[in-house]
């Protein structure tokens, strides 16, 4: 099950032209460097931070690395599954990093993050809308929280919601779905693609504790017969 989660992570297809994560200028732009056979990476520690066109969205349950890939001169790098491991002098084995998929599921769930998933009864009444949204009653569901301004899938009712005056051609409030931290996640994950050029995406660990407890954080990659360990918190 490890190596499935840590095969799925870095097999993410890029649905629009241009969507990878944008790669800084080079390696030095980034806090963290470390030289392997035909490239040289460097990295980024953000915490639980994704940045968003709207500002940082934090992202519960998950550390985030953002990995730059610069490859030498007529070199060609490709980092397969398995080649990233985050270890802590705290914990008992090192983290393989998590399917953007997977990190999606848990936003959407966010009690999978704070570990209170728990079971409980449910019974409902009502219709579905075309969007798969009950619009009956629904008893002994725990209550799902607003994560935006009009996000649908809140169980807040209209009469909590600042109401719309009735003007005319007024733009829409709803996010731009490329904006949405869900397809962030998504679109900017690192790939497991052959690389001549400059690229860079984000790698997800999944992580439940808190990060004052953690402690010389090192991210190990290793690229053919080489490794490079990068602490990349102290």
């Amino acid at each position: 099950m490890k190596r499935l989660i840590a095969a799925l992570t870095l097999v993410v297809s890029t649905v629009l032209s241009g969507s990878e994560l944008a790669v800084r200028e080079s390696p030095q732009a980034y806090p963290h460097t470390c030289a392997v056979d035909g490239a040289v990476l460097g990295a980024d520690y953000l915490r639980r931070s994704l940045p968003t066109p709207r500002g940082m969205q934090h992202i519960p349950g998950v550390l985030i690395v953002e990995l730059g890939v610069f490859p030498k001169s007529d070199r060609t790098v490709t980092l397969p599954a398995g080649s990233f491991e985050l270890d802590s002098k705290r914990w008992d084995r090192p983290l393989t990093p998590a399917p953007p998929e997977l990190v999606v599921a848990q936003l959407r769930h966010e009690e999978w993050a704070r570990g209170s998933h728990n079971p409980h009864a449910e019974v409902s009444a009502g219709t579905v809308d075309e969007y798969g949204r009950s619009r009956g009653v629904i008893f002994g569901r725990p209550r799902r929280e607003a994560r935006f301004p009009g996000d649908p899938n809140s169980d807040h009712d209209s009469q909590q919601r600042p109401e719309t005056p009735s003007v005319t051609n007024i733009p829409s409030q709803q996010p731009d779905p490329d904006e949405l931290p869900e397809r962030i996640l998504t679109l900017h994950a690192l790939t497991a693609d052959e690389r001549d050029q400059p690229a860079a995406g984000y790698l997800y660990f999944l992580y439940q504790g808190k990060l004052t407890k953690l402690r010389e954080l090192t991210l190990s990659i290793q690229v053919g017969d080489s490794t490079c360990r990068l602490r990349i918190r102290d």
